[in-house]
């Protein structure tokens, strides 16, 4: 897995549901999570690649700097506040928009993408996380190498990952009777 980046950031802070020795870092609104996509089909070298980013989200980390496997993430994006960053114009952007959240992530029917942490091992520079993501109703297990830097109040991760969209259930979307159509995988970049 190819190191991007997810910034988690945030003031540490000990509660009732906190675990002891623990610091609760809350994503933080500058964060960035990305998604790019590529193409596909015959004609596929004529389309173009998008730059999908999250508007809305939220999420924490429990950080146990003493016993990190018993340390943990959640993070949930909103499926309607995804922006198309990329396309030749503004009604272009708008049409990829429309169809990525009506027909690709159905965000009316579900309107958040989660992730929870299940298990976090410890790796040279960070954290391997394992978890299940859902997406569109459908849950599966990814792990993920997550690069770590703390720095007094903050932790910051970063993290870039591939994702099918079929092993959600997902169907690419194609167009011109799928000469052009987007890859079934994707990249998630997160900061």
């Amino acid at each position: 897995l190819a190191l991007g980046a997810v910034v988690l950031a945030g003031g540490a802070a000990w509660g009732q549901d906190s675990v002891p020795d623990s610091a609760v870092y809350a994503l933080a609104p500058t964060s960035r999570l990305d998604v790019h996509t590529g193409t596909a089909g015959l004609f596929g070298g004529l389309a173009h690649e998008h730059l999908v980013r999250a508007r809305a989200f939220r999420g924490s980390i429990v950080h146990v700097p003493d016993h990190p496997a018993r340390s943990s993430v959640t993070v949930t994006i909103f499926s309607d506040s995804l922006e198309v960053l990329t396309a030749a114009d503004s009604q272009d952007r708008a049409k990829i928009a429309r169809v990525m959240r009506e027909e690709t992530l159905k965000a009316a029917q579900f309107p958040e993408v989660t992730f929870v942490s299940r298990e976090v091992t410890p790796i040279e520079g960070g954290l391997r996380v394992a978890g299940d993501l859902t997406l569109v109703g459908e849950t599966r297990r990814i792990t993920v190498d997550v690069a770590v830097d703390m720095a007094g109040d903050t932790l910051r991760a970063v993290t870039r990952f591939p994702l099918k969209q079929t092993d959600f259930g997902i169907k690419p979307y194609g167009t011109a009777l799928g000469t052009v159509k987007v890859k079934d995988e994707v990249e998630l970049d997160l900061e």
